[in-house]
């Protein structure tokens, strides 16, 4: 009896961690996430990158397009911040963790020290915050950011541009 429940909790354990891996990324591809500076260098705007033109940048936020005349652009950053990955990571990770730490506890039949509910919730979400952490890390690390310098030349943009169509998703 005590093997079978333990070779099921085990199977859990390893689907749900397989779950919060694809979770997590699949969390981070859904778009690209561009921010906007002035040629000041500061932060202008900041959103999923929609669209380029030759004098504009069209970004969304909060299902609102704004678009962004290349003559006030300094330079544009693709990626997000290096928090959102491992925030969400951790997020993911922390409720996945909290299941996992419900579903292993109770009774195996055999006699030994048993943990209730509350324990293996509490050491499910603490470990599944710190492994989401870490996953979203690992992410960021391998994420490709790069700056695009504009300093509003109308010009020097059309170079520029490909590089920005480049990266939008086939999706949008």
């Amino acid at each position: 009896m005590f093997h079978k429940k333990s070779l099921m909790n085990k199977r859990a354990i390893t689907l749900l961690v397989l779950l919060l891996c694809c979770f997590t990324q699949q969390l981070q591809a859904k778009s690209t996430f561009v921010r906007v500076f002035n040629l000041s260098g500061d932060l202008i705007a900041k959103g999923d990158l929609v669209a380029t033109t030759d004098t504009s940048v069209i970004i969304q936020r909060h299902k609102q397009q704004v678009e962004i005349a290349v003559t006030k652009i300094g330079f544009i950053k693709t990626g997000a911040p290096v928090a959102r990955p491992i925030a969400v990571g951790a997020g993911v990770g922390a409720l996945t963790g909290l299941l996992i730490g419900v579903i292993s506890t109770g009774d195996s039949g055999s006699g030994e020290l048993q943990f209730d509910e509350s324990f293996g919730a509490a050491t499910g979400f603490a470990v599944g915050l710190a492994g989401g952490a870490v996953i979203g890390t690992l992410i960021t690390v391998t994420k490709k950011r790069e700056r695009i310098d504009v300093n509003g030349d109308v010009n020097a943009w059309q170079q520029k541009r490909q590089l920005l169509n480049a990266i939008i998703p086939a999706n949008q």
